[in-house]
């Protein structure tokens, strides 16, 4: 009894030191899972008939809006890359909103799904583009990319995903979709930017005047 009353002024500051960091504790979890809950994240899946006639789906897996920027897919054939952006190719059936049949570009709500087109249409319009015929049996992966804005946030972020071609079938690269929304991992999607930009430069270089 002595000891502690010899010492109770160090043992009530040691008590309240203690109070204070779990209570910090909980600010950080508190604090981090609320940014987890509002970090954007979107699902690119496959969807409806198997193989190139399946449907590439977009799924807005977060809790705020989605306004998509751009669509890119990326095709290999016979060892040679294509790109080339997929963003107005929508599918007639996908909504009962017929203003966005032609074009979209956000926004996708909370929970909502959407039908961008057929994995054959993606690359059949990424191939045209480069002036290159399709041949699906030559047909090696598909990879569709995705940069987008999050609700009030004008930072980019961006989601991706790959498909390996297996004659009749489209096997994901990955379990999930990868996303691409913290600020060190601007610069993927800048890289992405300047590779669609360069390809429309040698796009146009190569159309007739």
């Amino acid at each position: 009894m002595q000891w502690l009353s010899a010492n109770s002024t160090s043992l009530i500051l040691v008590a309240n030191l203690g109070i204070i960091f779990i209570w910090l504790f909980y600010g950080y979890l508190l604090a981090w899972d609320f940014k987890r809950l509002r970090r954007p994240r979107l699902l690119i899946t496959h969807s409806g008939q198997p193989g190139l006639d399946g449907y590439c789906t977009i799924t807005n897996m977060g809790q705020a809006s989605v306004y998509l920027s751009a669509v890119i897919a990326v095709v290999s054939v016979s060892g040679r890359t294509y790109l080339g952006e997929v963003t107005d190719y929508t599918h007639a059936e996908w909504s009962d909103n017929y203003d966005r049949q032609v074009t979209f570009q956000g926004p996708i709500s909370p929970a909502q799904i959407y039908r961008l087109n057929t994995f054959r249409c993606l690359s059949e319009a990424v191939l045209g583009q480069a002036g290159a015929e399709f041949d699906h049996q030559e047909l090696e992966s598909i990879e569709v990319r995705i940069v987008a804005t999050h609700g009030s946030d004008e930072r980019s972020f961006g989601a991706y995903r790959r498909f390996t071609c297996d004659i009749s079938s489209l096997i994901p690269a990955s379990f999930q979709t990868r996303g691409l929304s913290r600020r060190w991992q601007q610069r993927t999607i800048h890289h992405w930017r300047q590779e669609l930009e360069g390809q429309a430069i040698r796009s146009n270089e190569k159309s007739p005047a």
